[in-house]
């Protein structure tokens, strides 16, 4: 977990992971120094956010229970897998989700591809925060009456402030229905 600075942090220091915890290197260590803490398994955050996976992880029957009563619930969302690198839900098409001629509503399609990325986006941070969506652009491909909704979300591009994912909604035959990105801001919390 990134910790704040602490107090005798000055500007020019290096932060660097070791072991599992944030380190300073100052700014004036020498070379041989650096190539220290490197040979013990130091590296800089940037590298450490983008080279370990996170483990964070909801399992999607736990997640199902705990979103039921949540618009998640309400539209039909029912999660299949849960991971900081995919998630993976379906949503049975009801009346509710059509829009007059009996279609789904171009607004179910873009409910369910912000909550799939928003899930994904929450379990990258790894427990140190939320997401907050603040764009999303969602295009609708092919018409669908009756059928199964298969959604996959993919991350994109995962920064220190933002994300950007992608989501593919299929319907059951594995035809394109809709595609879709959302950017995320990240909030991280206090103590991260």
């Amino acid at each position: 977990m990134i910790t704040t600075r602490p107090r005798s942090w000055v500007p020019g220091q290096r932060a660097v992971y070791l072991k599992g915890t944030l380190r300073y290197l100052p700014a004036w260590a020498s070379s041989s120094q650096r190539r220290l803490a490197e040979k013990k398994g130091a590296c800089t955050v940037a590298e450490y956010l983008q080279g370990s996976a996170p483990k964070y992880t909801v399992q999607p029957e736990d997640l199902n229970v705990a979103t039921a009563t949540m618009f998640e619930g309400h539209i039909g969302v029912e999660f299949t897998e849960t991971t900081a690198e995919r998630v993976r839900a379906k949503v049975e098409i009801s009346p509710v989700l059509r829009q007059a001629i009996g279609l789904v509503h171009g607004g179910a399609y873009c409910s369910i591809v912000e909550t799939v990325a928003s899930w994904g986006g929450l379990l990258s941070l790894d427990g140190t925060g939320h997401v907050v969506g603040v764009n999303n652009n969602t295009d609708f491909l092919r018409g669908v009456r009756d059928d199964t909704l298969l959604a996959e979300a993919s991350p994109v591009f995962r920064g220190r402030s933002q994300q950007l994912w992608r989501v593919v909604i299929t319907d059951a035959g594995g035809r394109e229905c809709a595609v879709g990105q959302v950017r995320l801001h990240n909030v991280f919390n206090e103590a991260a």
